[in-house]
Protein backbone atom coordinates (compact mmCIF):
# COMPACT_ATOMS: atom_id res chain seq x y z
CA UNK A 1 0.00 0.00 0.00
CA UNK A 2 2.86 2.34 1.01
CA UNK A 3 4.52 1.53 -1.89
CA UNK A 4 1.53 2.70 -4.45
CA UNK A 5 1.45 5.92 -2.66
CA UNK A 6 5.04 6.40 -2.89
CA UNK A 7 4.92 5.31 -6.80
CA UNK A 8 2.55 8.03 -7.41
CA UNK A 9 5.01 10.73 -6.72
CA UNK A 10 8.12 9.11 -7.83
CA UNK A 11 9.59 8.44 -4.71
CA UNK A 12 9.36 4.77 -4.04
CA UNK A 13 12.02 2.28 -5.90
CA UNK A 14 11.43 -1.23 -4.86
CA UNK A 15 14.47 -2.76 -3.56
CA UNK A 16 15.60 0.05 -2.27
CA UNK A 17 15.59 0.75 1.53
CA UNK A 18 13.49 2.94 2.92
CA UNK A 19 13.40 5.11 6.21
CA UNK A 20 10.03 6.79 8.02
CA UNK A 21 11.20 8.65 10.72
CA UNK A 22 8.34 10.04 13.18
CA UNK A 23 8.45 11.67 16.12
CA UNK A 24 5.34 12.09 19.06
CA UNK A 25 5.51 14.90 20.81
CA UNK A 26 3.68 15.16 23.99
CA UNK A 27 1.73 18.15 26.09
CA UNK A 28 5.12 18.21 28.55
CA UNK A 29 7.14 19.04 25.68
CA UNK A 30 4.88 21.62 23.92
CA UNK A 31 4.92 23.30 27.58
CA UNK A 32 8.56 23.34 27.48
CA UNK A 33 8.92 24.71 24.04
CA UNK A 34 6.62 27.17 25.47
CA UNK A 35 3.97 26.23 22.75
CA UNK A 36 0.08 27.10 24.37
CA UNK A 37 -1.86 26.42 21.20
CA UNK A 38 -2.29 24.13 18.18
CA UNK A 39 -1.36 27.42 15.76
CA UNK A 40 1.67 27.95 17.83
CA UNK A 41 2.45 24.37 17.43
CA UNK A 42 1.93 24.55 13.50
CA UNK A 43 4.37 28.07 13.05
CA UNK A 44 6.84 25.69 14.73
CA UNK A 45 6.83 22.30 13.27
CA UNK A 46 10.26 23.31 11.49
CA UNK A 47 12.03 24.32 14.85
CA UNK A 48 10.42 21.39 16.10
CA UNK A 49 11.36 19.28 13.60
CA UNK A 50 15.06 20.35 14.06
CA UNK A 51 14.42 19.74 17.57
CA UNK A 52 13.88 16.10 17.06
CA UNK A 53 16.72 15.73 14.81
CA UNK A 54 19.72 17.38 16.28
CA UNK A 55 19.54 17.14 19.76
CA UNK A 56 16.74 14.52 20.98
CA UNK A 57 17.62 12.31 18.44
CA UNK A 58 20.74 11.44 15.90
CA UNK A 59 22.34 8.37 13.85
CA UNK A 60 25.97 8.77 13.92
CA UNK A 61 28.70 6.66 11.57
CA UNK A 62 31.49 5.23 14.27
CA UNK A 63 34.08 7.04 14.71
CA UNK A 64 37.48 6.96 17.00
CA UNK A 65 36.41 9.47 19.63
CA UNK A 66 35.71 7.50 22.83
CA UNK A 67 32.95 10.20 23.39
CA UNK A 68 29.81 8.61 20.86
CA UNK A 69 28.35 12.24 20.61
CA UNK A 70 31.72 13.64 18.68
CA UNK A 71 30.85 10.68 16.47
CA UNK A 72 30.27 12.17 12.77
CA UNK A 73 26.28 12.23 11.72
CA UNK A 74 25.50 9.74 9.04
CA UNK A 75 24.72 10.69 5.70
CA UNK A 76 21.13 9.30 5.74
CA UNK A 77 20.63 11.33 8.91
CA UNK A 78 21.77 14.63 7.50
CA UNK A 79 19.45 14.22 5.16
CA UNK A 80 16.59 13.47 7.54
CA UNK A 81 17.76 16.30 9.59
CA UNK A 82 17.20 18.67 6.13
CA UNK A 83 13.75 17.46 4.94
CA UNK A 84 12.17 19.89 3.38
CA UNK A 85 9.52 20.45 6.58
CA UNK A 86 12.48 22.06 8.23
CA UNK A 87 13.80 25.09 6.01
CA UNK A 88 16.29 26.86 7.83
CA UNK A 89 14.92 26.19 11.37
CA UNK A 90 17.13 26.02 14.07
CA UNK A 91 15.86 24.21 17.54
CA UNK A 92 13.66 25.12 20.03
CA UNK A 93 14.84 25.77 23.28
CA UNK A 94 13.44 23.47 25.50
CA UNK A 95 12.75 24.91 29.11
CA UNK A 96 12.09 22.20 31.68
CA UNK A 97 10.11 23.22 34.95
CA UNK A 98 13.36 22.90 36.97
CA UNK A 99 15.01 25.42 35.07
CA UNK A 100 11.89 27.64 35.09
CA UNK A 101 12.28 27.99 38.44
CA UNK A 102 15.39 27.92 38.51
CA UNK A 103 15.29 31.19 36.20
CA UNK A 104 13.48 32.76 38.70
CA UNK A 105 15.45 32.31 41.52
CA UNK A 106 17.69 34.31 39.39
CA UNK A 107 15.09 37.06 39.04
CA UNK A 108 15.45 37.20 42.53
CA UNK A 109 18.81 39.09 43.44
CA UNK A 110 18.36 41.88 40.85
CA UNK A 111 14.81 42.54 41.80
CA UNK A 112 16.02 42.66 45.50
CA UNK A 113 18.22 45.51 44.04
CA UNK A 114 15.53 47.30 42.28
CA UNK A 115 13.41 46.82 45.40
CA UNK A 116 16.01 48.45 48.18
CA UNK A 117 17.37 50.87 45.42
CA UNK A 118 14.08 52.55 45.23
CA UNK A 119 13.39 52.43 49.08
CA UNK A 120 16.30 53.60 50.29
CA UNK A 121 15.52 57.16 47.63
CA UNK A 122 12.10 56.78 48.98
CA UNK A 123 12.63 56.80 52.82
CA UNK A 124 11.62 53.01 53.32
CA UNK A 125 12.78 51.18 56.63
CA UNK A 126 12.01 47.43 56.13
CA UNK A 127 10.93 45.11 53.61
CA UNK A 128 7.13 45.90 53.72
CA UNK A 129 7.80 49.61 53.59
CA UNK A 130 9.90 49.04 50.27
CA UNK A 131 7.76 47.13 48.79
CA UNK A 132 5.10 50.19 49.43
CA UNK A 133 6.85 52.86 48.52
CA UNK A 134 8.02 50.45 45.10
CA UNK A 135 4.04 49.94 44.46
CA UNK A 136 3.14 53.82 44.78
CA UNK A 137 6.01 54.47 42.16
CA UNK A 138 4.66 51.86 39.71
CA UNK A 139 1.02 52.97 40.36
CA UNK A 140 1.72 56.25 39.58
CA UNK A 141 3.98 55.37 36.41
CA UNK A 142 0.91 53.12 35.36
CA UNK A 143 -1.81 56.01 35.98
CA UNK A 144 0.48 58.79 33.75
CA UNK A 145 0.42 55.89 31.07
CA UNK A 146 4.10 55.40 31.02
CA UNK A 147 3.85 51.16 32.12
CA UNK A 148 0.92 49.35 31.45
CA UNK A 149 0.82 46.34 34.06
CA UNK A 150 -1.46 44.03 32.15
CA UNK A 151 0.17 44.41 28.92
CA UNK A 152 3.42 43.51 30.48
CA UNK A 153 1.90 40.67 31.93
CA UNK A 154 -0.16 39.62 29.03
CA UNK A 155 3.26 39.74 26.59
CA UNK A 156 5.60 38.07 28.86
CA UNK A 157 2.60 34.73 29.85
CA UNK A 158 2.62 34.25 25.92
CA UNK A 159 6.58 34.78 26.12
CA UNK A 160 6.75 32.29 28.63
CA UNK A 161 3.25 30.24 28.51
CA UNK A 162 2.87 27.36 30.67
Amino acid sequence: MSGERWADQDLFQPGIPAWRIEFEFHTGLFREFRIATANQGLLNVAQMWAYATDDWLTFRDMGEDSNKSRWPISAEWSQIQNASLRGNAVPLERIRESERVTSVEKLIPPFHGYLTSIGSRLGATDLNSCFEVAFDVVSKAEADGRISTLEKLAYKKRSFAT
